[in-house]
């Protein structure tokens, strides 16, 4: 009688820490705050966490495509175009091991969601770096 008791005690333990475990990981798992918002013209900022940021183009096919790479600090629509600041990674060896930071200069680039052209520009957007 005590062991039968004990037994419906741990499965019900069991059975709770389980919802608690499935529910936390549904709600707090790895990519909660992973985002896109749509732009312009099929055009979409990207946040999926850290340096991970970007604006992608999803092309008539489903294909996602970065157009402007990590990490994108900010950025402005005007009619058909994206003016965008942002810090490029770096990629350095440190002791034989690869790593990544970010540039300490800040990029500023103009997309135009038209012709799908991509290029540097001057900031005349007054856009600044994070």
């Amino acid at each position: 009688m005590l062991f039968g008791k004990v037994l419906k005690l741990l499965i019900l333990v069991v059975v709770v820490f389980g919802a608690l475990y499935l529910v936390g990981g549904i709600f707090l798992g790895p990519g909660i705050g992973d985002y896109s918002e749509p732009l312009v013209n099929g055009y979409e900022y990207e946040d999926a966490g850290h340096f991970e940021k970007h604006i992608i183009y999803v092309g008539a096919d489903g294909q996602r495509h970065i157009v402007v790479d990590s990490r994108v600090d900010k950025y402005q629509i005007d009619g058909s175009s994206i003016y965008v600041a942002r810090k490029p990674r770096e990629i350095y060896s440190d002791g034989g091991v690869t790593k990544t930071r970010l540039s300490t200069e800040c990029e500023y680039w103009l997309v135009d969601t038209v012709t799908h052209e991509a290029k540097l520009s001057e900031n005349n957007r007054n856009l600044r770096c994070e």
